[in-house]
């Protein structure tokens, strides 16, 4: 099945293989490993090695992002302009799953229009298959946000990106010519808090728990949301039939999905819970 890889994405074009790929994780977490070794020792590893370790990985992890496939992951319903980013369609091994590991991750190129981007991943029957640090890909189907929904002229679009280790991704994307009262529309994908900026220009994080809708008919009869097919090379938007939307009714788990080495995790869906960032 095509993937809705950008043009110029895939081999000759400056991207990564599977291979390049695998080795630069293997020498991230082989210094991530040498450091957490290094603090157990007695005495501890010098601070000016261990920084010295941390920038070294810091620098892989960015060339591991900058070799990574680009891919569309939505267009915009307002002037059609494709939403991109890098991914990793390899597994939930890769740091672009992994929220403590994705802070070097490019930014989605998009137009103004773009608010956030969420997303679900079904794993299609297959093993849990992650890696040393825990990745949060949302639930096995597509869902939506009311309350950033019901935004007057916010509008979602949803979309598949077939994996190489035979998973499922579904990109939900939100788009809106006026911009909304507040940046913390959603906890983006593979994230469980949510970074903004605030009217004042200050940078702030939240923890976004409003409930998830599974129940897409309703929203795509209200023109509130648009797909895209999968394999489509053209990427185009669809509103209808509205019968016909290929995300309608999929069977999977609609729970939040955990992934760590080969275990999962589930808990219900988001429900206006109060998170402390500092319990635990």
């Amino acid at each position: 099945m095509p993937t809705n890889e950008s043009p110029g994405a895939g081999p000759g074009s400056g991207q990564g293989t599977r291979e390049a790929r695998d080795l630069l994780l293997a020498r991230v977490h082989a210094i991530r490993a040498q450091m957490r070794e290094g603090m157990k020792a007695k005495p501890r590893m010098p601070y000016a090695v261990r920084s010295q370790l941390g920038k070294q990985a810091g620098e892989l992890l960015q060339q591991y992002f900058a070799r990574l496939p680009r891919q569309v992951f939505g267009r915009c319903p307002v002037c059609r302009t494709a939403l991109e980013q890098v991914f990793d369609p390899w597994g939930l091994d890769g740091f672009w799953w992994q929220e403590s590991l994705s802070g070097d991750c490019p930014k989605p190129s998009a137009c103004e229009h773009f608010r956030v981007l969420t997303g679900a991943l079904h794993l299609n029957g297959l093993p849990p298959l992650g890696g040393e640090s825990e990745s949060h890909p949302g639930p096995e189907v597509p869902y939506v946000i009311p309350k950033a929904l019901v935004l007057p002229t916010m509008l979602a679009v949803i979309s598949t990106l077939p994996m190489k280790n035979g998973y499922t991704a579904y990109p939900v994307s939100y788009f809106s010519p006026d911009k909304p009262p507040t940046a913390a529309l959603a906890n983006p994908w593979t994230m469980t808090s949510c970074n903004f900026t605030t009217p004042k220009g200050k940078p702030a994080f939240t923890f976004v728990t409003d409930p998830w809708d599974f129940e897409l008919r309703p929203w795509i009869e209200q023109g509130k949301v648009r797909w895209i097919e999968a394999g489509d090379p053209r990427n185009a938007l669809k509103s209808a039939p509205e019968n016909q939307c290929p995300y309608l009714n999929l069977k999977g788990l609609r729970l939040q999905q955990t992934i760590k080495n080969d275990r999962r995790f589930t808990k219900p869906p988001p429900n206006n819970e109060v998170m402390d960032p500092f319990s635990g």
